[in-house]
């Protein structure tokens, strides 16, 4: 398998630009120095003006992935990456070390400030409620046969029983203190967005 080459930030400010407001990038203007040409009729520049003309000044990185949190990505010198990494990266000058969060949720929205690197245990306390949901809060489900609602937590991969309560909003309560106590993202189990 080919391992995806990651160009430094340096690089990264060569050929991309980023918009901080919008969370947007485009492509700057290439140098032909910029491409290699194996053997051919015609010499870098020839290249570098087709795909100036084409490319620069244009928005980057606006193939969508994982519907329907609308990740972006593009390509970089033939290797795919994901467009939140890449503001990250532009914005504060260094690759993030872990995953890279949508603080809001929305996968599209990559504006700086929306961007937080954290590792994955974090990255899982910012998620919307699962899909399978039927209660309408996150970690807290109706138990027919027992007739009574139930609260619970996954931490480290481990379920944790937070009781049963004869009234649902007693067991979101409970879930609302677990999520604080083990330092749940304010934003975690947010309704999904269309």
């Amino acid at each position: 398998m080919k391992r995806k080459r990651v160009p430094s930030v340096r690089v990264l400010r060569r050929l991309l630009r980023l918009d901080p407001e919008t969370g947007k990038l485009y492509w700057r203007t290439r140098p032909a120095w910029m491409f290699q040409v194996k053997k051919g009729p015609y010499p870098k520049s020839h290249y570098a003006q087709i795909w100036n003309t084409r490319f620069a000044d244009t928005e980057a990185f606006t193939a969508t992935f994982s519907r329907p949190r609308n990740y972006r990505k593009g390509a970089i010198f033939g290797d795919t990456h994901q467009a939140h990494r890449i503001v990250f990266a532009l914005h504060y000058g260094r690759w993030p070390e872990g995953e890279v969060d949508h603080i809001n949720g929305d996968g599209g929205d990559n504006r700086p400030k929306n961007l937080r690197d954290v590792s994955p245990t974090q990255n899982q306390r910012n998620r919307p409620e699962a899909l399978n949901n039927t209660s309408g809060a996150t970690g807290v489900y109706w138990s027919k046969r027992r007739r009574r609602w139930y609260a619970q937590i996954k931490v480290a991969r481990k379920p944790i029983h937070l009781g049963s309560f004869v009234h649902k909003s007693d067991a979101i309560a409970a879930r609302k203190a677990a999520e604080l106590k083990f330092c749940f993202h304010p934003n975690h189990g947010r309704q999904r967005r269309g």
